[in-house]
């Protein structure tokens, strides 16, 4: 019996730790299985529906509820690989995209949007969501959600279309609120392999592959806003889908196009190139790079109102960055819509900014552009306005080769902007436009064109041939405007006359022989005609120009023409004529003698606001009242000044003592030639204008 109790007092007295070892297992167990949770369920993806594929037509999915999860406050969403799209770049998931891109549209009670993981999708065939009701296209509302940015290799969702160069990337029809949000679409375009001046003079229709698709109503793009219309156009249409060419002319609304990069397509984005469709209004375009297209953004039709771009960037060789309204060459109806443009990157290679034809319709805006390594501006004609406004324009020329014809053509109005020739000091050619206080880096080469209060850097460093600042003296015609019954006049810049040229004496024109460089070199009759720096040119009819080159040396008679424009022809023969502009002068008078290039007793008015003679050598004035100098008309150069004589380039063909040379810095001069009937002196003189009647060439 006491070996039993000494027994349970041995098991008692050491219980107390084997309980304790227990609480201690358990406190680990319960503290092991609070700190694991478990596994969420995983939501099934949506059931891909089996559809036939473009090009055939195919019928509309029957409608499904799909299973998804949200990725946006409560927005359910479907994913391309639950159609069985793969995303390793190999495999061509056109299919599985279609087939979603049919669920979707046809499920649009339930669900609008496609979130697409970081992944290269290769789509042999377009991507096209659309929903169509047996008549009409009915409205589609779609988010396509990818994982890239607009930077350029900046990976996430790519869909790669190289391998289809005949057809389209991704297209909307009939798209109401749609948006394609961080995607980068590649196509098969190659931009020729041009360099220097065969690329800047290369025009736009020889700009091909010669394998991609580039026709008028059914061109390769990456991004289509209403590709089909009702009828089959006369190109035929995208090959494989004459059957989606049916319903009605109605298009998309509020299409947004946000953070994508877009290569490699003849067009990156385009709306409407059926030719028969309306409304691709109020597209949003923002933080896009497009790189190696022939055009960037085109514009096919007239109801395209409040189309807006910003935030874009186009930094690889390129043709064109915008087209709306060119008719022949053009894509769609080639009618323009209203487009409002701005903070615009441009780089790399492009030969021109636009191509813009707005005859009557709707005007286009274009503001904060940045523009290098671009050879025009292009073309922006019509009566609606076109304006470039706060545009910091560098244009190319190629040192071994040329500059272009014309680097703008048009009438659009360019206010607060800097245009040049960057790096090169040679005049821009301006053929038509309005130029409201504007920047050249020298004066350009205008006709037809308007300038008010510009300027150019020799401005700052010389006050007396530009006094205010630097105000341009530059050519073109001024603008016109009409006062009481019949009678027409125009305004004239104080700042010297806007356009003319000297002529070389007693040639019909010269033989221009050159290679490549682009430089020839003639002998001329009357070297003093020419000027370093200048632009050659032959006159043309109806008050325009040939741009010839730029004079780059004169040695005794031999001037050197380089930077031969494109049109010129070697072995052709042309006129040559050097355009000056006419410079700021002091007022001054002298006596003049038929046959005679001597002007004596030259006295300088005391009165002048800018009384001063001594810098005016190798300068143009222009004579008044009607006293005409050979063939040079009322213009000449004034050659040297040697106490109070003076030699002029050309002798003068009549005798007139006490000839007064125009200037327009003299107050009681501008009094005297301002007509009674006009506005009032002080008004005139204080707008720095003069009035003349276009009806005489007396000043009256």
């Amino acid at each position: 019996m006491q070996s039993k109790l000494n027994n349970e007092y041995k098991y008692f007295r050491h219980a107390w730790k084997w309980d304790l070892f227990a609480v201690f297992v358990l406190f680990v167990i319960f503290f092991s299985c609070a700190s694991t949770k478990p596994p969420l369920p995983v939501p099934p993806e949506p059931i891909p529906v089996p559809i036939p594929v473009p090009p055939k037509p195919h019928p509309e999915p029957p409608i499904q509820n799909p299973t998804s999860i949200s990725y946006k406050d409560s927005v359910p969403f479907v994913t391309p690989e639950a159609f069985g799209a793969i995303g390793d770049g190999k495999h061509d998931d056109g299919p599985a995209y279609q087939n979603m891109a049919d669920y979707i549209c046809a499920n649009q009670d339930v669900i609008k949007a496609v979130v697409c993981k970081s992944a290269r999708y290769k789509c042999n065939n377009p991507i096209l969501f659309y929903r169509f009701s047996g008549t009409n296209y009915n409205a589609v509302t779609i988010d396509l959600i990818g994982q890239s940015s607009f930077w350029q290799g900046s990976g996430g969702t790519v869909f790669d279309f190289s391998g289809n160069s005949q057809g389209f990337g991704i297209g909307i029809q009939n798209g109401k609120g749609s948006r394609f949000i961080g995607l980068e679409v590649i196509g098969s375009f190659h931009p020729p392999a041009l360099t220097g001046f065969n690329f800047f003079n290369c025009s736009f229709q020889n700009y091909t592959d010669g394998v991609t698709r580039d026709k008028p109503y059914s061109p390769n793009a990456g991004i289509v806003i209403d590709p089909f219309g009702p009828n089959i156009p006369s190109d035929g249409g995208y090959p494989g889908y004459s059957n989606f060419y049916r319903g009605g002319t109605g298009g998309s609304t509020g299409t947004e196009i946000i953070d994508c990069y877009i290569s490699n397509f003849v067009a990156g984005l385009i709306t409407s190139p059926n030719g028969q469709t309306s409304n691709a209004e109020l597209l949003f375009v923002e933080k896009i790079q497009f790189e190696n297209v022939k055009v960037c953004i085109v514009g096919c039709q007239a109801q395209e109102k409040v189309n807006k771009v910003s935030f874009v960037a186009c930094w690889g060789n390129t043709h064109t960055f915008f087209m709306s309204g060119m008719g022949t060459g053009g894509y769609g109806n080639t009618t323009p819509g209203n487009w409002y443009i701005e903070n615009v990157n441009i780089a790399g290679s492009m030969v021109r900014f636009c191509a813009i034809g707005n005859g009557g319709y709707f005007p286009s805006y274009f503001k904060n552009i940045y523009i290098e390594s671009c050879g025009q501006i292009g073309v922006a004609t019509g009566s609606m306005p076109i304006t470039f406004e706060d545009c910091s324009i560098d244009l190319t020329y190629q040192a071994s080769s040329a500059i272009m014809d014309w680097q703008f053509t048009g009438t659009a109005n360019f206010r607060n902007s800097s245009i040049r020739v960057y790096g090169g000091n040679y005049p821009v050619t301006l053929n038509g436009g309005s130029y409201d206080h504007c920047y050249f880096e020298t004066v350009p080469f205008a006709v037809n064109a308007s300038f008010r209060d510009c300027s150019q850097n020799i401005g700052a460093t010389n006050p007396v041939l530009y006094p205010q600042q630097g105000v341009v003296s530059a050519y073109g015609n001024t603008s016109y405007y009409y006062v009481t019954g019949n009678s027409k006049r125009y305004i004239e810049n104080k700042y010297g006359d806007l356009w003319t040229g000297l002529y070389e004496i007693g040639s019909k024109g010269y033989v221009l022989i050159f290679g490549n460089p682009r430089v020839a070199t003639i002998a001329v009759t009357n070297p003093d005609v020419y000027q370093i720096g200048l632009m050659a040119y032959q006159p043309m009819p109806n008050n325009s120009a040939l741009p010839i080159g730029v004079i780059t040396s004169i040695n005794g008679n031999i001037v050197t023409i380089s930077y031969i424009c494109p049109s010129v022809i070697s072995g052709n023969t042309y006129g040559i004529s050097c355009a000056y502009p006419v410079y700021q002068l002091p007022l001054f008078s002298g006596d003049i003698v038929l046959g005679s290039n001597i002007v004596n007793n030259v006295s300088v008015s005391a009165n002048d606001m800018y009384p001063d003679l001594s810098r005016v050598v190798g300068n143009v004035v222009k004579s008044n009242g009607g006293v005409i100098y050979g063939i040079y008309g009322e213009y000449t150069k004034i050659l040297s000044i040697n106490g109070n004589t003076m030699t002029l380039l050309s002798k003068a063909a009549m005798t007139k003592k006490g000839n007064i040379f125009k200037n327009y810095t003299h107050k009681s001069f501008i009094a005297t030639t301002v007509n009674s009937g006009g506005p009032s002196k002080t008004e005139i003189f204080d707008r720095g204008d003069e009035i003349k009647y276009l009806d005489t060439t007396i000043i009256k």
